[in-house]
């Protein structure tokens, strides 16, 4: 079974609007960057964006933890 994972253009556009128009974004990842191989993306936009990055259990190794950018994991779900 593979599944075929790529983003919907409209959607995408919409997100990325979403995000640069936020004044005080936050980065709440889970599992999936994991799954995806998207450490490096990750890192990428937060360090363009600034933006802190917290994570699930499951996305825990998702962002370097000792970053300056890193809140740690949030809670347990």
């Amino acid at each position: 079974y593979k599944p075929t994972c790529e983003g919907h253009p409209g959607q995408i556009k919409k997100a990325v609007k979403l995000i640069a128009g936020a004044s005080r974004p936050l980065l709440y990842i889970g599992g999936g960057v994991i799954l995806s191989g998207a450490h490096k993306e990750l890192r990428a936009l937060a360090e363009t964006l600034q933006a802190p990055v917290t994570w699930t259990l499951m996305g825990i190794g998702g962002f370097p933890a000792g970053h300056p950018l890193s809140l740690g994991m949030l809670g347990m779900h």
